[in-house]
């Protein structure tokens, strides 16, 4: 199902530089009759419209609207309220599926959107891509590219495998926000946490982060 450009606009109003929506002042046939027009417009028009959905245990959230009874994703909503197009996939820049921003959205469509996920909860070395060998007593650069593992190679340090790990996605058109964690450090970000406290080196990760803050 889908909705048309001009009836969002008639629905709703859009701010791209907040990516927030609001109810507008709805007329008369979008309704059975005209006392539910006005008892509706009279409780929504001029509010924020939606609400936060959480998913995966809390892990991630999104913002939904309900319009006559049918659920959409916000950005989908920002997308066909900017361009008339709805996309496959809309995918949000920074990583945040609450930031609708329209600087924030892009078309994921194609795979695209393959190139700007969070990291998997399983993950158990803290860099997306990055897996310890037993048997060699070292970690793995391993990264993913067109649902295939690349193996990078494989090093005594974590961190020097993160920063192979990252050259790769950068070098294959990766998202800033690609392998994101859930405290919202990106790959990047978090091998300038460890550079920073170079010297005093902590005993794990969580200790790295809460030091730089």
């Amino acid at each position: 199902m889908e909705i048309s450009q001009s009836y969002l606009k008639e629905v709703l109003s859009y701010n791209p530089d907040t990516g927030i929506f609001t109810w507008n002042c709805r007329p008369d046939s979008h309704f059975r009759s005209g006392r539910a027009c006005n008892a509706w417009n009279a409780k929504f028009a001029g509010l924020a419209a939606g609400g936060v959905q959480l998913r995966n245990g809390g892990r991630y959230k999104r913002v939904r609207i309900s319009i006559d009874n049918v659920r959409w994703k916000a950005h989908r909503l920002a997308y066909i309220y900017m361009t008339g197009k709805s996309p496959a996939e809309v995918d949000h820049k920074n990583g945040d599926a609450t930031d609708n921003r329209w600087s924030n959205l892009s078309d994921g469509s194609g795979g695209k959107n393959r190139y700007n996920v969070g990291m998997r909860s399983d993950n158990t070395s803290g860099f997306t891509g990055v897996v310890w060998i037993k048997a060699l007593g070292k970690w793995a650069a391993r990264p993913w590219l067109n649902g295939k593992p690349k193996h990078i190679g494989v090093f005594s340090e974590k961190l020097d495998a993160a920063r192979a790990v990252r050259k790769f996605y950068d070098e294959n058109g990766y998202s800033e926000t690609h392998g994101q964690d859930r405290l919202g450090l990106n790959l990047r970000e978090r091998t300038k946490t460890y550079q920073i406290k170079a010297g005093q080196r902590p005993t794990t990760l969580m200790d790295a982060i809460k030091k730089v803050k």
